[in-house]
């Protein structure tokens, strides 16, 4: 009986050994490599495990860098009219809800 004990007591080490090395192995050569290149504000590459250095397309184009919204024409916001409640809109009705209307059936009454 005491053998048994001891054997599974050498097993259970053992493989708590081989967790704990398994465990830093992941963290040294897995996670670290990973933060430090995106800590750099490089890109990762985790199926090939590079550290890769962005590079802007104007370089390789020849165009100037512009930003997105500078290149958006911009309108100014209208504030959207409200109709008051109890009062009736003059605007016409969506295309959608007119289509809705004329292709009523009475099947459509069970869905109110």
């Amino acid at each position: 009986m005491t053998k048994t004990i001891s054997r599974l007591k050498y097993g259970f080490f053992a493989l708590f050994l081989l967790g704990s090395a398994a465990s830093t192995y992941h963290a040294i050569y897995v996670v670290k490599p990973r933060q430090d290149c995106e800590r750099k504000g490089a890109w990762w590459d985790p199926e090939e495990r590079i550290c890769a250095t962005p590079i802007d397309i104007s370089l390789f184009t020849g165009r100037p860098r512009t930003p997105a919204a500078a290149s958006a024409p911009s309108r100014p916001a209208q504030p959207r009219s409200r109709v008051a409640p109890g009062t009736q809109s003059t605007s016409a009705a969506p295309s959608a809800l007119a289509r809705r209307e004329a292709t009523k059936r009475w099947s459509d009454k069970r869905f109110r």
